[in-house]
């Protein structure tokens, strides 16, 4: 999938003046409308089709004198490599967000029973909370009810905001102010020795035109390709590539950080410090490329 990085210029005006006080982070709303969520769900088995769950943000309603944002599930699986290359299931209401900005948080509740995190329908629970500082303990249903206790919190610019991290260093999953988690919008932490996993891919924008940019030919001729551990706090191996990929990694300022010959052995990224990486991978003969998001932490 082609993104294009912002290139960021950086102009530093030195006075003589005592220095100012660094304002406090503004905390970034999750249910904001057209906002959209593209989570990809790959399995093991050739055989399996590839799944989307496709999250929209789409119009406001009132529960119990409560404002909410409503976000519709539309379900989408890949048929075929030639077009029409997905299937796209019926979209239906799936819940009701609301964010509160006194406590940083992100609540919700479904109009219908029988979700994971809240089986009752119509029943507020908390979703995410962007409060948490180091040390602190969760367990809820998307840490897949075992304590996950977080690590470390930064800042970092992602989707154009400046957002607020929390990681725990033994998961897979970073929970991302205003966007989610790396998994998902409501979908838990898998467990990486099953046999599927998910990933999450934020969009801003119409649902047609995101779906359209996640679902290219050249995003599905990478149907196969695996990277993992993500996030990494050293090495990340690259699966599903032959010989003819090389590629490149570059920070969130669009800044080379490493060139990549093969994807034949791992790669060290111990080196890098802490934060978001664009990894781009293109094939040396034709013109098919990808970028994917890579963490280190």
């Amino acid at each position: 999938m082609k993104k294009i990085l912002p290139i960021v210029i950086f102009s530093l005006l030195f006075v003589k003046m005592s220095a100012q006080p660094t304002p406090p982070h503004l905390y970034v709303p999750l249910a904001v409308d057209s906002a959209n969520w593209i989570v990809s769900y790959e399995s093991s088995a050739e055989s399996s089709p590839y799944q989307y769950n496709v999250y929209s943000v789409v119009g406001d309603t009132n529960v119990a004198n409560t404002d909410y944002k409503k976000i519709y599930l539309t379900q989408l699986s890949r048929v075929s490599q030639t077009p029409p290359q997905y299937s796209v299931g019926n979209t239906q209401l799936f819940a009701f967000v609301r964010d509160s900005f006194q406590v940083a948080s992100v609540f919700a509740m479904h109009p219908t029973a029988g979700f994971l995190c809240e089986p009752n329908s119509n029943t507020e629970y908390l979703l995410y909370d962007f409060s948490v500082l180091k040390t602190d303990t969760l367990n809820n249903c998307l840490t897949n009810n075992t304590d996950y206790i977080v690590d470390s919190t930064y800042l970092q610019f992602e989707s154009a905001k400046s957002r607020r991290f929390y990681v725990n260093n033994n998961s897979s999953m970073y929970f991302i102010e205003g966007i989610g988690s790396t998994r998902g919008l409501f979908e838990p932490n898998f467990d990486l020795t099953n046999d599927t996993t998910s990933s999450n891919e934020y969009c801003y924008g119409t649902l047609a035109s995101c779906i359209s940019v996640a679902l290219t030919t050249e995003e599905l001729a990478f149907s196969k390709l695996s990277i993992y551990p993500n996030p990494t706090s050293s090495n990340i191996l690259v699966k599903g590539l032959d010989e003819n990929y090389s590629g490149f990694i570059v920070n969130s300022f669009g800044q080379l950080v490493k060139s990549i010959a093969s994807f034949s052995t791992e790669i060290n990224l111990s080196g890098l410090p802490k934060g978001v990486y664009f990894l781009r991978i293109y094939h040396a003969k034709n013109n098919e490329s990808t970028m994917k998001k890579i963490i280190v932490y």
